[in-house]
């Protein structure tokens, strides 16, 4: 992964994980007595104020919910990625003939990429499903009919976020709200599926993915795409994902500066 400054990093605007980041237009007078006015030309960022213990009404810029998910991520999975070759393996003999096994004493270490790993995907998957909800609650203003076990149904953003799949929100309803072709059948839903695959099995961590019947991590189960996944996919697929329902449009600077920091070919253009 890329450790150089981007041209986010660089535009004087602030942090990149800022939700929403501008320049004044036009010179802008105080709000109120005392308040402060700005010049044309000066850096406008969002934010938000919540009480903290010692700190009554401490405000705060809003960090973009997408981009600490994705960061997240990332960072996860650079962990992983320098904990596996740390991992040592001797030679065994197993019911089906020689195999492999873990050094007893790399066995903490292994642990830690699983954990690395199943962060990096958690992380990841979090971020699109920010990004899918923001989205919503941002373009749907009245309601969007969408097909229901019992017929169609209109539902409002504030429904469509609580009660709708994430997948349904990616192949159905945010196509329709971005004018854009359905993004299933292109590599970028593939992207998505396994990632949900990793994210459900360890969300849910059924019997089977804890300790499968016969001893053996079966193809398509938790264990099994860990070790047979490079962690850095996980985030990575988010960029692309997201990169790809923003096709056509303007990219926010935190998906424009993690594309960059790890050379992720997107399909978005930079605002």
């Amino acid at each position: 992964m890329g450790s150089h400054k981007t041209g986010v990093e660089g535009d004087g605007l602030g942090d990149w994980r800022l939700q929403a980041a501008t320049r004044l237009a036009a010179d802008l007078p105080a709000a109120y007595v005392g308040g402060p006015a700005h010049k044309a030309g000066t850096a406008l960022i969002l934010t938000m104020m919540a009480d903290a213990p010692g700190h009554a009404r401490l405000a705060f810029p809003t960090p973009s919910a997408p981009a600490l998910a994705l960061s997240a991520g990332f960072r996860s999975a650079e962990l992983a990625a320098q904990l596996w070759p740390q991992v040592t393996f001797s030679q065994t003999l197993t019911p089906e003939g020689p195999g492999e096994a873990v050094a007893a004493e790399h066995v903490g270490t292994l642990f830690a990429y699983f954990e690395a790993c199943i962060a990096a995907a958690n992380s990841s998957f979090q971020a699109i499903e920010a990004f899918a909800n923001e989205t919503i609650a941002r373009l749907l203003t009245g309601t969007m009919e969408l097909p229901r076990r019992n017929g169609p149904e209109l539902m409002t953003a504030e429904q469509i976020e609580r009660t709708v799949a994430t997948d349904e929100k990616l192949g159905t309803v945010l196509p329709k709200l971005l004018n854009l072709a359905p993004i299933k059948g292109q590599a970028e839903w593939e992207l998505f599926k396994k990632l949900k695959d990793v994210r459900d099995a360890s969300t849910h961590f059924k019997s089977g993915d804890q300790y499968p019947s016969n001893g053996t991590a079966s193809n398509g189960s938790l264990y099994y795409l860990l070790l047979n996944t490079d962690p850095r996919q996980y985030p990575v697929a988010a960029v692309r994902v997201i990169s790809r329902l923003l096709a056509g449009a303007g990219q926010p600077r935190w998906l424009t500066h993690l594309a960059e920091k790890h050379a992720v070919t997107t399909t978005g253009r930079a605002k």
